[in-house]
């Protein structure tokens, strides 16, 4: 039955321990899958898996390199591309972003506009620290995520 169900879950939630967040009821994420070109998380799962410390974890240490990320709006009209390459990798960086997005302007556009809700993550490729900015910026060219001009809600890069 789908109440019994319900009710099971509503007894078993993961709960955010960590300052800031604490309270926030987080979801429950697979964090043994290793799959994550392609995949889109939220920013809650990305809470639930930087929290979760079980042995397991495999998102956390593959999410943990350097890499270079796209940031989009739900339809995916909405798009932002940077790079991690700092300790930390790309997990640490997403989370980042949740408090301070720096210099993006146009992505603190889009954020206070629309929240962060309507926002995914995705790992475009992992590289090399060294290598990050610089395929970050192809990225950007391949994308077309470079908006020099006034903010549209679309192209989300302006640096």
């Amino acid at each position: 039955n789908s109440d019994v169900a319900l009710s099971a879950a509503k007894r078993n939630q993961v709960v955010s321990r960590r300052s800031g967040y604490e309270g926030l009821v987080l979801p429950d994420v697979d964090v043994s899958d290793s799959e994550i070109l392609g995949r889109t998380f939220n920013w809650k799962e990305l809470l639930a898996i930087d929290q979760d410390e079980s042995e397991d974890n495999v998102l956390k240490k593959i999410l943990s390199q350097s890499g270079v990320y796209l940031q989009r709006s739900l339809d995916g009209t909405s798009r932002y591309v940077g790079s991690a390459y700092s300790e930390g990798g790309l997990l640490t960086r997403w989370l980042r972003h949740l408090t301070s997005n720096g210099n993006a302007k146009h992505l603190n556009f889009y954020v206070l506009e629309k929240g962060y809700n309507e926002v995914v993550f995705t790992v475009l490729e992992i590289t090399p620290s060294d290598t990050a900015r610089k395929v970050e910026a192809r990225w950007k060219l391949t994308l077309g995520t470079n908006n020099d001009g006034q903010y549209d809600g679309c192209r989300l890069n302006c640096n």
